[in-house]
């Protein structure tokens, strides 16, 4: 009867008539499983499968032959995929379903159409790889999940501000903290110990947002002042011309949006960094605060 399980391969070893690998199951176990060396063409080290093993005896020794072995993000849909890359790799310290469906309500809750209308389209095309990507390749949410997670937070926040800034529109807001960060999946190269892209060096999330709205509106024929504002939340919301962004923020969502993205994106690092120092004691560097060395109190 075949075992199934999800691992990383951890090392192939290969001689004279053997081929084996072996992987690390979500309890660190170690497994040790012999393949054919057409098998072990499409195996990469690091890597994380669904593996199909039929326990054997083979010289007196118990052991495992391979059967069928299959990457986990094409054996399992995004929901799932999720939570198995969070077994095997540092990811976002949330709940994926109870997050993924936070940010799911924020978007239902954008009453003007046109904004919903593209919101959802962009949201859609992207569900996938927005649910495991990160939001950084170092510093701030760099790791499985982080970029849900950095948009949940900011959501989060604006929600609050909202209530004190009551002149602000909502729907843009929403819609701007959603779309803002989530092209990464295209600047990025994968979800796992990411590197730039070539469209991500060439062009970058900012721009590429810009385009993905301007692609959402003409497939939708939208054609209205909410698609400019869009675009321009997006195109500022690193809020400086030497952070990355093309053009400031100009209209008072724009800036909301960009102070939310810089304060998450530096207190989580922060929290982050506290969490690995005692009390008392001061913190390694944290870059996003000017490398400055935070105290680490230990008042309640």
């Amino acid at each position: 009867m075949d075992v199934e399980f999800d691992a990383i391969v951890d090392s192939i070893n290969q001689g004279e008539g053997f081929s084996n690998i072996t992987v690390k199951d979500e309890t660190l176990k170690d497994i040790n499983i012999k393949v054919s060396l057409e098998q072990l063409e499409n195996i990469v080290v690091g890597n994380c499968y669904h593996i199909k093993c039929e326990p054997k005896v083979y010289k007196e020794k118990d052991v495992f032959v391979l059967n069928d072995i299959i990457s986990v993000f094409e054996y399992y849909n995004y929901l799932e995929l999720a939570k198995v890359l969070n077994k095997f790799y540092p990811s976002a310290p949330v709940n994926v379903e109870g997050t993924h469906k936070y940010v799911i309500d924020a978007i239902n809750s954008i009453k003007n159409e046109n904004i919903s209308r593209i919101t959802k389209e962009i949201y859609e095309t992207y569900k996938n790889e927005f649910v495991i990507y990160p939001a950084a390749t170092k510093f701030h949410h760099a790791y499985v999940g982080g970029l849900m997670y950095h948009t949940k937070t900011m959501l989060e926040v604006a929600s609050k501000l909202l209530e004190i800034y009551s002149y602000m529109n909502k729907d843009l807001v929403f819609a701007g903290i959603i779309l803002h960060d989530i092209l990464k999946v295209k600047e990025f190269n994968s979800p796992i110990h990411p590197n730039y892209s070539v469209e991500g060096q060439l062009i970058g999330h900012l721009v590429l947002s810009a385009l993905e709205i301007e692609k959402a509106s003409i497939k939708l024929n939208i054609d209205s002042e909410e698609v400019l504002l869009l675009k321009h939340i997006v195109l500022s919301h690193h809020g400086q011309f030497e952070y990355g962004s093309p053009k400031k923020p100009m209209i008072k969502e724009a800036v909301l949006v960009s102070l939310i993205d810089n304060m998450d994106s530096k207190l989580t690092m922060l929290g982050e960094q506290l969490a690995e120092t005692p009390a008392n004691e001061f913190s390694q560097q944290v870059n996003v605060l000017e490398r400055t060395r935070i105290f680490n109190h230990n008042i309640k």
